[in-house]
């Protein structure tokens, strides 16, 4: 159910032209550990990515080691909730590009004993393609990581 669902998804998106004057990351990516900065301790196993970009929307579903969860954006710099939490909680997501790179965040908010909302994560990634279109490079801010991927 879950692959179909994925699979109209990405037949949606790709009735749409990609969003003008940004990079199509759009592939499917497998992550070069060589080439890769990783953070103390972090555990390394293979990843692909599989990205579809169609206008300002943009679905990565990641695979490895045999999980494979999926993100979607809307690269228009606003919040948007997918997950409301109980209690008045939320995740948030949200996207943007500035000229080549995407700047992607996804935040998890609770309401505070004051009433306010804590953030209890915030979680930023830079994701950049080079010229030729043939790496992409994913760089997450805590804990600094530099991921490299190879276009398959």
């Amino acid at each position: 159910m879950l692959a179909v669902s994925g699979v109209a998804i990405l037949l949606a998106l790709s009735a749409f032209a990609q969003a003008p004057g940004t990079p199509d990351l759009s592939g499917t990516w497998k992550l070069n550990p060589q080439k890769s900065k990783f953070a103390k301790r972090a555990s390394i196993s293979p990843e692909t990515l599989i990205i579809m970009c169609a206008a300002n929307s943009i679905h990565i579903a990641f695979a490895s080691d045999a999980k494979e969860p999926t993100e979607m954006y809307v690269a228009d710099g606003k919040e948007h909730v997918f997950l409301y939490v109980a209690g008045g909680g939320a995740w948030v997501s949200k996207a943007q590009w500035k000229k080549s790179v995407l700047i992607t965040e996804v935040v998890a908010r609770v309401k505070g004993i004051d009433g306010g909302d804590d953030e209890i994560m915030d979680l930023r990634v830079r994701w950049t393609i080079s010229a030729d279109g043939r790496v992409l490079t994913r760089e997450l801010e805590d804990p600094a990581q530099l991921l490299v991927y190879d276009k398959q």
